[in-house]
């Protein structure tokens, strides 16, 4: 497995297709916000997908007004994905890692996976990756990697963060204003 990346790093570009069939790129992405990458490892699984469950139940009441596009990743295919979208009612984006290239990016690939023996799936991660304007290079801002089951996700936490550096999503105006 790669080194994993820490919080304060320099970010490397990733591109993945998206439930919506479009190419995603990292820094495309965050020339507009910050990105919060959501990689989980499979989707239909009996894992609980703490990241990802947590970010969706609290899309509405933390996320979906801060300033931040949220993609949840699995090496899954993007055909996979919106599947499981629709059927667990994910309120934001989904990308594929099927060649899993994100994963080793930041270093998240595990060798090993379930007692099946699978492997090539992404560890369950949560990576804040931001522009700098005066750096002109992307830095994450904010990561966690849960290496066991007993580790916790704090929503919240990410989303107090969010907000104190980013703040909210500027409002659109109405074109009669």
């Amino acid at each position: 497995m790669s080194k994993i990346v820490q919080a304060g790093d320099v970010a490397k570009n990733i591109h993945l297709w998206t439930t919506e069939s479009t190419r995603f790129s990292l820094f495309t992405a965050t020339e507009k916000s910050p990105v919060l990458l959501a990689f989980f490892p499979c989707a239909f699984t009996k894992h609980e997908n703490k990241v990802l469950n947590g970010l969706n139940e609290k899309y509405n009441k933390l996320f979906k007004d801060l300033n931040v596009r949220i993609i949840g990743i699995s090496t899954d295919t993007h055909w996979t994905l919106n599947a499981y979208k629709i059927q667990k009612t994910i309120k934001f984006e989904m990308a594929s890692d099927f060649n899993k290239d994100a994963a080793k990016t930041y270093g998240i690939l595990m060798d090993k996976y379930s007692s099946y023996g699978y492997n090539g799936v992404a560890k369950e991660a949560c990576f804040l990756i931001a522009f700098d304007k005066k750096e002109k290079k992307n830095f994450i801002e904010y990561m966690k990697v849960f290496d066991n089951m007993k580790d916790e996700f704090n929503p919240d936490k990410v989303a107090n963060l969010i907000m104190n550096k980013w703040g909210k999503k500027a409002a659109s105006k109405n074109v009669d204003d």
